[in-house]
Parts: structure tokens; C-alpha cells; sequence
């Protein structure tokens, strides 16, 4: 595995450039008042502000910061306007620990409702099959959710689940791709297993898309997975997310075979939870990919559109049930969407593919055949913040 560290020489209480070998990010560190733009809007750090630097290249810092409105940000500054804290100061804590909205046990998910929202546009869908577990069983027996607000049914489990309040990115559950393949898809970024591509911050996973010349490539970026550490077959999954925007982003939270049992891809396939087009930023996409090998395979799906603001502006829960023979899209608990038909030729026992355990992936792409190339207006760095993801099985009725 390729690596490509740099390291941070302070002189004279100023961080200049360093020769390109290895460093962990520098905490403590204060920052002269500069305007950054994140998210495509203009953003001031105030003169004095703690700062972590993660690196120096070029003249330019990577650094995260606490942005006025309380989020945690991933910004580039010109390095010259960096300076070690005192030890005298009072520093203010880089982190801001954010209340989850999961307040008491996680025994179950919320109930999702039959009936999507007036403002989703779902597509018709045939009466759900008979099964030995029952996803949606109606509300007997339910109890009050953990916001108060809607029901449960006490037959759903939590079976697997990382609320990211860590210090670190815990190894047992993620791995990272470490490549610039292009995804298949012709993107542009290198996935690296950098701290500044990927880390926790304010109780969130960050995963920064930056722009950066790294091993012939023009962004850095990260794919984290469940890969081998953990997979499952039928439930629910659902994360708290909220995703980068811009021409040429393409943030992704979706689904892959632990086991290819019925051939290379699509023919064991593919499950996208939800994918955002950085210039659509008030529309997510959620589609089944199967068939046979590409470019043989084929897809169906279908979008959802924001009852207001955009996918940059606040989280959303996006959730998806699978069970045999049905899977089933949620934003923010309304349904939008239900798929019962697909196939594949390395079988012709339907449900296959989706009848085979799947691990959880989350990525940044830059570019790449659907988004296109970034514009020159759009802002970097860019990350998607990702609050909690959970995973739960129904008991057997």
C-alpha cells in the first residue's frame, strides 16, 4: 500500500512547507482571521481560532476547524497564516460534541410510513409477499420512540451500528480502498486512508473530498466499508447524513456482496441507498443495479425530491428495508419508492441477486460519468458528515 505523508516544521512560530514524509495532524494550533468558502458560501475564521492542521503542501493548509454556525469543517488556508498556540492561551476546543437525536436505547427504528409525504413522488408497487418476518406489522404492540414522537414496533432489533462518538475511526468495523481506480466510472479521486480524508469530528464521521495533486491524480477523497467486518441479509438500514453539493460531487451511501456468488458485476448486485448528484443538490437517487455483467446489465430506480432546502443544508435519515422479494426507500421515514422485480443470469431463482449477505460503503467521488467533471465554481474542500449508521433485523412473529 502506497503511502504519501507530510510532515509540518514550525519555525519561528510560523508553519511553513515541509519536505513530504510522514506526520499526525497538529492540534493547537491558532489561525490569523481569513475568509474561506465552504459549501459555496464565504465563511470567516475568526483571528485567534484553534485550529487542527492535518497537512501542508504548496503553501496551503488543510486544516479543521469549528465554523460560526457549530459545525466542524475541513478548510484550506494559505500555511503562512497558521501559528502554534501559546502556551499561555486559553485555546477553544476544536471539537463541539453535538447531541445525537437518539437520546434513549436503540432497541428499535422508527416506524416507517405506508403512506409516502404529499411532496414524495413514489412509484406504484404491488401488495408486499408473504414472509417469515414482517418489516412493517402494523402498531400492535408498538411503544413510544426514542424523540417521542412516532411508534415502534418492539419486534425490530439493533444488530449492528456505529454512532461515530469516538476519538477515531474504529478499525473493527471499517476498512478503507486505498486507489485511484476511478471506481469503474472514470472519477477523479485517489482514495487514501488520510486523516483528513476521513475522521470523526462533533460526534460525526467527516469524509473530505480535497482538491490536491496525489499520485496522478487531481482530488483526494475516501471510501470507507464494512467489508469482512461486518454484512447482512434483509432488514433495515438507515444513517444520518448530510452531503456535499457542487457540479462534479458524487457523495454515495449503498450497498456491495460480501460473496459474488453469481458472477462479477452486475450479475451479484449492487444496492444504492441513496446517491447525490452535486448540481441536483435537492434531489437523492436510490436504484437496484443487476442483470448480467456489464455491459450487459441493467438498473431501476427512482429520485426523491427535498420538501425544501438542499442536501447540504441539513441531515437527513435515509433508510432502506429489504426483505425477501421487496426493498423498500425511505427519506426521513416517508416511503418513496419499492422495487419487487429484478433478476440476474447467474441465477433464475428469484430473489437473486438480493438474497445474498451485503456489506455498507460510504464514499465522496469526484466526477466521474453520471456528475461530470467539477466546474471551476465549485468549492473545495467538500465533505459529507455522517451522524450514525444502524442496522436492524425484525424477530421471527
Amino acid at each position: 500500500m502506497l503511502r504519501n505523508h507530510k510532515y509540518l516544521l514550525l519555525t519561528l512560530g510560523i508553519l511553513w512547507l515541509a519536505p513530504a514524509i510522514q506526520s499526525q495532524p497538529k492540534q493547537g494550533q491558532m489561525v490569523k482571521g481569513f475568509t474561506v468558502v465552504v459549501g459555496g458560501q464565504e465563511v470567516q475564521l475568526a483571528a485567534g481560532q484553534t485550529v487542527t492542521v492535518f497537512e501542508a503542501a504548496n503553501g496551503i493548509a488543510t486544516v479543521r476547524a469549528e465554523l460560526p454556525n457549530g459545525r466542524i469543517g475541513i478548510v484550506q488556508i494559505p500555511a503562512d497564516l497558521v501559528h502554534q498556540q501559546p502556551a499561555s492561551a486559553t485555546a477553544k476546543p476544536v471539537v463541539k460534541p453535538q447531541p445525537k437525536p437518539a437520546a434513549t436505547p436503540l432497541a428499535s427504528p422508527p416506524m416507517s410510513s405506508t403512506t409516502p409525504a404529499s411532496t414524495l413522488q413514489p412509484k406504484a408497487s404491488p401488495s408486499p409477499p408473504t414472509s417469515q418476518f414482517s418489516l412493517n406489522p402494523g402498531t400492535a404492540g408498538s411503544q413510544t420512540s426514542r424523540d417521542g414522537s412516532k411508534t415502534v414496533n418492539k419486534n425490530w432489533k439493533l444488530v449492528w451500528s456505529d454512532e461515530f462518538n469516538d476519538s477515531a475511526i474504529d478499525a473493527s468495523k471499517w476498512v478503507f480502498e486505498v486507489n485511484g481506480d476511478g471506481g469503474g466510472n472514470g472519477e477523479l479521486q485517489f482514495y487514501t486512508d488520510h486523516a483528513k480524508n476521513a475522521h470523526l469530528a462533533g460526534g460525526n464521521l467527516v469524509i473530505t473530498a480535497i482538491k490536491e495533486e496525489y499520485n496522478n491524480k487531481q482530488y483526494t477523497s475516501a471510501r470507507m466499508t464494512t467489508k469482512g467486518k461486518f454484512s447482512f441479509k434483509y432488514g433495515r438500514v438507515e444513517a444520518r447524513i448530510k452531503f456535499p453539493k457542487g457540479k462534479g460531487m458524487w457523495p454515495a451511501f449503498w450497498m456491495m456482496p460480501e460473496e459474488s456468488v453469481y458472477g462479477g458485476w452486475a450479475r451479484s448486485g449492487e444496492i444504492d441507498i441513496a446517491e447525490v448528484v452535486g448540481d441536483k443538490p435537492t434531489t437523492i437517487f436510490g436504484t437496484l443495479h443487476y442483470g448480467d455483467n456489464w455491459p450487459r446489465n441493467t438498473h431501476t430506480g427512482d429520485k426523491v425530491t427535498l420538501p425544501s432546502g438542499d442536501v447540504s443544508s441539513d441531515f437527513h435519515v435515509i433508510s432502506l428495508e429489504w426483505e425477501e422479494g421487496e426493498i423498500r426507500w425511505y427519506l426521513d421515514d416517508q416511503l418513496y419508492q419499492t422495487q419487487t422485480q429484478w433478476h440476474t443470469a447467474g441465477s433464475e431463482k428469484f430473489p437473486a441477486p438480493f438474497d445474498q449477505k451485503f456489506f455498507i460503503i460510504f464514499n465522496v467521488a469526484v466526477g466521474g460519468t453520471w456528475p461530470g467533471p467539477p466546474s471551476p465554481k465549485t468549492a473545495f474542500p467538500q465533505s459529507m458528515e455522517v451522524d450514525y449508521v444502524r442496522v436492524y433485523q425484525p424477530t421471527p412473529l
